[in-house]
Parts: C-alpha cells; sequence; structure tokens
C-alpha cells in the first residue's frame, strides 16, 4: 500500500487510471488514506490543467509484486510518497519514504 502526504500550499488530486471512483484530494498537511489496489495512480495539483499530458507524478503499484513512482512534465507538487511493504512468510513490514523531487 502507499499514502501521499501533501507538504505543499495547494490541494493535490490523485486518480486511479483504470478504477472509476471519485478523484482523492489531498489538501495542504493532509496525508491521503492508503491506497491497495493495483493499477497506475496519477498524483497532481489540482491548479494544474495543461494540454496532455499534464504534469504528474505517475504511480504503478501492485501488491508484493511492483512499486514505481515517474515525474511526467515537471510537476509542481511538494509532496511525499510513503510505500510500504509488506513480504510473505510473515516478515515484518518495511517503509521507503519518497520526496517528489526524488521521482
Amino acid at each position: 500500500s502507499f499514502q501521499v502526504k501533501n507538504n505543499g500550499q495547494i490541494t493535490v488530486v490523485i486518480t486511479h487510471g483504470t478504477i472509476p471512483q471519485p478523484p482523492v484530494l489531498v489538501p495542504p498537511g493532509a496525508t491521503s488514506p492508503p491506497f491497495t489496489f493495483g493499477g497506475k495512480y496519477s498524483i497532481r495539483s489540482e491548479l494544474e490543467h495543461l494540454p496532455l499530458p499534464d504534469p504528474e507524478i505517475v504511480i504503478t503499484f501492485s501488491p508484493e509484486e511492483q512499486f514505481e513512482a515517474k515525474a511526467i512534465n515537471r510537476p509542481s507538487v511538494n509532496v511525499e510518497i510513503i510505500a510500504k511493504f509488506d513480504f510473505p512468510k510473515g516478515e515484518p513490514s518495511h517503509f521507503a519514504v519518497m520526496t517528489s523531487k526524488e521521482c
């Protein structure tokens, strides 16, 4: 699973690429609920509406298999992405934190 903490001054919008659900809005200083479904997620500022493709961070996530974050078109978001890695066979969970500048 992963969460997004908004360290910026503008609300961040998180959408899932294939699951039809409302976007998650993360106001400044807040942290999103955990995302647990696999797929591609988009993180962008609510103020960015440029011609395609929008400036965003794209996360490709598959539980217990893959976690990749990539910045596209230099998004102007200031976030921390907190990933929780669960391993089989009862091994303890591990956490990793990356900032939007590291994507």
